[in-house]
């Protein structure tokens, strides 16, 4: 029907994202067994995970099987309060399953993301990725004052909302 299109992600995972013309994404990831535990990757991270049951799910007239209790596979990846968005949650290190595999890539992310809050001026995504990630301030000393201003502003911002 053309509501998705399926690209590969990149050359380090053997994911594919699923596109909606909506702009929003589902990556989709073979599983790998190893002794008694499933895993799936990404290009930094590995997750771990119970063995599973899979059902049949079509999706743009393709076939996939997806885990048949979805509830334990979202609690899995993103611990008992995954019902709740948190637009902060962050996939490498809040995961409860989550293992780096590639702390160069990790690193790259971090920086990534660090950029973006001080793009867009998200003071509490800002603190969060330098509470995540203290290894980013190593050498670099100006993102300990960056840290200051962004809970500065981030408390601002809460007092504000407060006083609606």
């Amino acid at each position: 029907s053309g509501r998705f299109r399926i690209v590969r992600v990149d050359d380090h995972a053997e994911r594919l994202r699923a596109i909606h013309r909506n702009g929003v994404w589902i990556d989709i990831f073979p599983y790998f067994s190893e002794g008694e535990k499933t895993w799936h990757a990404g290009s930094v991270v590995r997750w771990w995970h119970e063995p599973f049951d899979l059902a049949p799910y079509v999706l743009e007239g393709q076939d996939f099987m997806i885990p048949a209790d979805t509830d334990a596979y979202l609690t899995w990846n993103y611990g008992p309060s995954w019902r709740e968005p948190d637009s902060l949650f962050d996939v490498y290190k809040d995961a409860p399953n989550a293992e780096i595999m590639s702390p160069d890539h990790l690193r790259y992310f971090a920086w990534r993301k660090l950029f973006d809050a001080v793009r867009t001026q998200d003071w509490a995504k800002l603190s969060k990725v330098l509470d995540d990630y203290p290894e980013l301030s190593v050498g670099a000393p100006f993102l300990n004052q960056l840290q200051v201003i962004a809970q500065n502003q981030h408390m601002k911002a809460a007092q504000s909302a407060a006083n609606i």
